[in-house]
């Protein structure tokens, strides 16, 4: 009887802690520890953005991580009980944490260098574009430095210019062997543009479209990508993966194109609902 009456005590207990209601500074605390939690998580993204696309962090993205940041920040203090004054430096926390991680999880390669004295340095080793081995940032490297051959000098893709038809898997345009670069344009709400290409061995393949503001810009566009095999069996698809909701498919992301074995693919794209317009299309072998 004693035991039912304690539990009972204890269970009349219960609802008026759990309906005790966080004091306002809690509340901003928490709201602001939130939005740093955010900001981190997407400057990182930013981030592995551009290690997955080998081009430097993207502007537009960083700027949008700080915005979102600092309306987080403002809409907490106006619901009062803050001390305020606090974004600058919570937000340099925030950086200094990202910039951390980033070089602790270099993107380029590195060497590390054993010294006489005990522990080690780490150095990350610069891309050289030209020497025919595909490195961090470039986006191809065909062993030279010539431009208007498909890579330019400074080992990024040059376009080839789409041409129509090719608004069927038959009809496919035919690219040669990737990495490949194609600048498109879907004219309607139907239009839709089929590409052929090849991989020489064994490889990872990253393919993203953008608007023609280049690489993670989708302002203006929002196309849906497939990749299909050579007999036409699907592969996997995309449409939002990428920064700004960019299409993407990339290794690290799709395990359908981790390994894929050499061949021929074909990749489509589709205005995933809207009007169309220009677009940017980079399939690059990992």
């Amino acid at each position: 009887m004693r035991l039912a009456l304690a539990l009972a005590a204890l269970l009349a207990l219960g609802p008026a802690v759990a309906l005790a209601k966080p004091a306002p500074a809690a509340k901003c605390a928490a709201a602001k520890r939130k939005a740093t939690a955010k900001k981190i998580a997407a400057k990182l993204g930013c981030q592995a953005q551009a290690v997955l696309r080998n081009v430097a962090v993207d502007p537009l993205c960083v700027a949008k991580a700080e915005s979102v940041f600092a309306k987080a920040f403002q809409r907490a203090e106006s619901k009062g009980g803050c001390v305020g004054g606090d974004a600058t430096t919570v937000e340099g926390i925030a950086d200094a944490c990202v910039a951390d991680v980033v070089a602790q999880l270099p993107g380029a390669g590195t060497t590390t260098t054993t010294l006489a004295q005990g522990g080690s340095t780490t150095t990350t080793v610069p891309a050289v574009c030209g020497n025919g081995v595909l490195e961090f940032p470039e986006e191809c490297d065909d062993g030279g430095t010539t431009s208007s051959d498909g890579c330019d000098a400074t080992c990024h893709l040059e376009p080839t210019q789409e041409v129509e038809p090719n608004d069927t898997g038959q009809t496919s345009q035919s690219l040669g062997a990737a990495p490949k670069m194609v600048a498109g344009s879907l004219s309607s709400i139907t239009d839709v543009d089929f590409f052929a290409f090849t991989l020489g061995s064994p490889a990872g393949l990253h393919i993203e479209v953008s608007d023609t503001g280049g690489v993670g810009s989708c302002a203006t566009l929002h196309t849906h990508i497939f990749l299909y095999d050579s007999i036409g069996q699907d592969i996997v698809g995309d449409y939002d993966s990428g920064a700004l909701d960019c299409s993407l498919l990339d290794p690290a992301l799709n395990p359908e194109v981790a390994n894929l074995a050499a061949g021929t693919y074909v990749v489509k794209i589709d205005p995933n609902g809207t009007s169309g317009g220009s677009y940017q299309l980079r399939i690059i072998p990992r």
